[in-house]
């Protein structure tokens, strides 16, 4: 396990976003709500005890809809996915 398998995950986070993620989730159980390509969700699970993250994958005008089939793969190629639960389900209801 590598704290730096985020870097290879396609997103919107920078680097020091991702770190400053590892920082505030060391040992704990996160809730992350949006996972478009799951960058943040690896980030944190290098750190954390466990990541749940949740997404619709349908998109939004800024940024049009992540690929669940892309977000898996990012997050199972992070040899982080034991310790990553991804939902997809909408959020805001």
């Amino acid at each position: 396990m590598s704290i730096d398998a985020f870097l290879t995950v396609p997103g919107h986070l920078y680097d020091s976003e991702g770190r400053h993620l590892q920082d505030l989730a060391k040992g704990k159980k996160v809730l992350e709500i949006g996972t478009h390509l799951g960058r943040s969700a690896v980030a944190m699970a290098a750190t954390a005890f466990h990541v749940t993250t949740i997404d619709n994958f349908k998109g939004d005008a800024q940024i049009g809809a992540p690929s669940l089939a892309e977000a898996m793969e990012n997050i199972q190629n992070s040899n982080l996915a034991d310790k990553i639960t991804l939902v997809v389900a909408d959020w805001t209801k």
